[in-house]
């Protein structure tokens, strides 16, 4: 059961970033999994790592930028998308 609302979160913030932006964008999207953590647009799952930021799947670090948004490993920032997801550049 915690499963399938897990992914129809995902799927509910996915869809808004297709429709809010255009089909390109789903390629570069972060979505929240509802349990502080994130679900990558390739599918794989990120956890926080305790002080506002998370490590990606590859090992690189995503801090927090200290405004709802976090700055990525190579310098770039991302905005929230308003579902609790992100896109990023």
């Amino acid at each position: 059961m915690r499963h399938n609302s897990l992914a129809r979160i995902a799927a509910t913030a996915l869809l808004i970033g297709l429709f809010s932006v255009g089909p390109n964008a789903l390629a570069n999207h972060i979505a929240s999994d509802g349990r502080g953590g994130y679900i990558m647009s390739n599918g794989s799952h990120v956890s926080s790592d305790g002080r506002g930021g998370y490590i990606m799947p590859n090992g690189s670090h995503v801090s927090s930028d200290g405004r709802g948004g976090y700055i990525m490993p190579n310098g770039s920032h991302v905005s929230s998308d308003g579902t609790g997801g992100y896109f990023t550049p």
